[in-house]
């Protein structure tokens, strides 16, 4: 999941960006 996250954060999506979001308040 870490690497899905970091994949995630590497793309400058703004989309992509609130889904990580998203998943990080879900891992916390």
């Amino acid at each position: 999941m870490v690497c899905g996250i970091a994949r995630i954060w590497v793309h400058p999506d703004h989309r992509r960006a609130r889904i990580a979001t998203k998943l990080l308040d879900c891992v916390r």
